[in-house]
């Protein structure tokens, strides 16, 4: 019996504490990583450096036959359909196309495009020449045969060769289209990236996809059978000095201010997280602003109930203006019971508005949840503010 209850625990330890992660899968349009061993190893070893990014497949679509793994025909959106059933979360679409190389030569673009002519007399010329062949093929001898390949030979050339001419008028570059399968979501695109920058801006898209991951599991977790009550707003002030109440989400304008304003039914310690839409994470509360008592020279953290707390201070200097980067900003009020003390020392540095390292942001995300899993239901509440910040003049 005692060995059944702590197999039962260990289990329940284990499934709190396993890593969570973002399942994504490259769709590849053009056959350009199954026929290009050194960038698919590249991209695929690139994506495995996130921790928090799982990548078990890389899905191949070729767009002129529509098959993909060699089954019945299939279209993209197919394609993406056995991602989902493949529990793929994040799709990364992948072609490729040719443009001209840049020149500042007219006469060479011109020269491109005549190249391009001539190959296409050529392949003309090689029908004719293949149903003169055809027919003769059965009238002539071994001998015969030799001597018409040298005659092919002499009027036609080697065809490879003006492939490889045009060819080199061209330069390959990648797209990449970022959807988020289970919301049927177009995340992020990038256009015209040039083959000798793909695995970085694999890279950027591995960065932000790690961000997007967190940021999914800061708006899941809840906690709907709390009896904590915090109240959690953002005060919107207007260019004109008008006054507006922002409760679950808003919108703000460049240059205006904002306050943050909060409360709780319990003492405890408010942890608020502002995710911006570049990636960074700020630590809002605690802050030097609020938090710091000068007389005793110390850190006081924690909140007292009933009392309204208001980011900055109503006798503080400073104001919270919004500038650029616009979009969306999120911010999450976690109220403890106990203080989070790893939280802050180990995921914040700096003074004043402490700040997050990104790289980490996934890591410290799911740390959280999990600790959250642990605690009752009424040690514990989250509230959330979506914000989207647009620029004055639109």
């Amino acid at each position: 019996m005692k060995l059944k209850v702590l197999i039962i625990l260990l289990l329940n330890i284990f499934c709190l504490y396993s890593r969570e992660q973002l399942k994504i899968s490259i769709v590849d349009l053009n056959y350009e990583l199954k026929n290009n061993s050194p960038l698919r190893k590249d991209i695929v070893r690139t994506l495995n450096r996130f921790a928090y990014l799982k990548h078990p497949y890389t899905i191949t679509v070729d767009r002129a036959k529509k098959r993909l793994f060699k089954t019945d025909e299939l279209t993209l959106e197919q394609g993406l359909t056995v991602a989902s059933n493949l529990k793929v979360n994040v799709a990364i679409i992948m072609d490729s196309e040719l443009k001209l190389k840049n020149t500042n030569n007219i006469s060479t673009n011109n020269l491109a495009t005549n190249n391009i002519t001539n190959i296409l007399l050529t392949n003309e010329n090689i029908q004719s020449y293949s149903n003169e062949i055809s027919n003769a093929l059965d009238k002539i001898n071994d001998s015969e045969k030799k001597e018409l390949n040298d005659i092919i030979e002499e009027k036609l050339g080697d065809p490879s060769n003006t492939n490889n001419t045009a060819t080199n008028q061209y330069e390959l570059f990648y797209n990449f289209t970022v959807i988020d399968i289970t919301k049927n979501e177009t995340l992020k695109e990038y256009k015209s990236i040039a083959s000798n920058q793909a695995n970085s801006k694999v890279n950027e898209i591995g960065t932000y996809l790690e961000f997007y991951f967190a940021k999914s599991l800061l708006d899941s977790i809840t906690n709907e059978n709390s009896d904590i009550n915090l109240n959690f707003e953002i005060e919107r002030i207007t260019s004109s000095n008008e006054s507006i109440i922002i409760k679950n989400s808003g919108e703000i304008i460049e240059n205006e201010t904002f306050k943050i304003k909060f409360n709780s039914t319990e003492d405890g310690y408010l942890y608020i997280l502002a995710l911006q839409n570049d990636g960074n994470i700020i630590l809002m509360h605690p802050n030097d602003f609020n938090n710091y008592v000068e007389n005793n020279n110390v850190q006081k953290n924690n909140i007292d109930s009933n009392i309204e707390y208001t980011i900055p201070p109503e006798d503080s200097i400073f104001k919270m203006v919004v500038s650029a980067p616009f979009g969306l900003d999120s911010f999450y009020a976690i109220f403890l019971k106990n203080e989070a003390i790893w939280l802050e020392e180990q995921y914040f540095s700096g003074e004043g508005f402490k700040s997050g390292n990104k790289t980490r942001l996934a890591e410290m995300v799911t740390k959280l949840k999990s600790s959250l899993k642990l605690k009752l239901s009424n040690d514990w509440q989250i509230s959330k503010i979506y914000i989207t910040s647009k620029p004055e003049i639109q």
